[in-house]
């Protein structure tokens, strides 16, 4: 793959759709959609000006950047937007104050569960994770969780390839272990009755 596709590529993964928490069977939000788009390196560079006061290793600063890394990559919550400026706008008419977009969105990320703000910050790394295989000429199924390079998955006529996924595609490897999956899961229901 040349430097222009492999750019072109990289630019059409700079964002994913997903559902992270649909195994949270019973929770507000298993079926919950997450979209969420890289930062680019000015606004990394911008994050790291705002928090170059504090100590490189203090539980603080990490915690600061994640918030704030998360308050712009996240693009949607529910197929809604995470905050708009109109939202922003009405609460500091009501509360007398003077938030910005941003500061609104950490207000909101600061009311959600640790672990779901964990889970967030995991997807961020994994869309990171899915960059560097695309400059590498790799791609990760979905099911098996190998990666292979790109070629062989090319090349293989059953790969099925994913859109602003965390994965690139389903393998063949994949597909036999959905497979496998779906029979044991038959054999368990017709044990059941």
């Amino acid at each position: 793959m040349g430097v222009v596709e492999t750019l072109h590529t990289i630019a059409d993964i700079g964002y994913i759709r997903d559902f992270p928490f649909k195994d949270w069977e019973g929770s507000e939000i298993a079926g919950v959609e997450i979209c969420m788009r890289l930062l680019n390196a000015g606004e990394i560079m911008d994050i790291n000006e705002e928090t170059e006061g504090l100590a490189l290793d203090s539980l603080f600063r990490v915690n600061k950047v994640k918030f704030l890394i998360l308050a712009d990559a996240l693009v949607s919550w529910g197929g809604n937007p995470l905050a708009e400026q109109e939202d922003v706008d009405r609460f500091n008419e009501r509360n007398a104050s003077n938030l910005t977009l941003r500061a609104y969105k950490i207000e909101h990320l600061h009311n959600l569960e640790k672990i779901v703000v964990d889970y967030l910050d995991r997807m961020y790394g994994a869309l990171q994770d899915k960059q560097k295989r695309v400059l590498e000429g790799n791609v990760m199924c979905q099911v098996a969780g190998h990666v292979y390079p790109r070629e062989v998955a090319e090349s293989e006529e059953e790969t099925e390839w994913l859109d602003h996924r965390i994965a690139e595609v389903i393998s063949l490897e994949g597909k036999s272990l959905l497979e496998s999956q779906d029979k044991m899961e038959e054999s368990s229901d017709e044990s059941d009755t």
